[in-house]
């Protein structure tokens, strides 16, 4: 038998298959605006990691 869980993936599976969608989309954003020099792109989107860190990790 095999049982299907329902809902988001346990913490521990999510460490190990990499971080979500939407963490990598934050990050690379972030990546971006460093090498551009943009200061303020590069703080909103630290800004928005730990919103969406809290909202959806924690």
């Amino acid at each position: 038998m095999q049982i299907q869980a329902s809902g988001p993936e346990p913490k521990a599976v999510q460490t190990l298959t990499g971080p979500c969608t939407q963490c990598r989309e934050i990050k690379e954003k972030r990546w971006e605006a460093v090498r551009q020099g943009n200061t303020h792109l590069a703080e909103a989107t630290t800004v928005a990691m730990g919103q969406h860190l809290r909202a959806e990790h924690s």
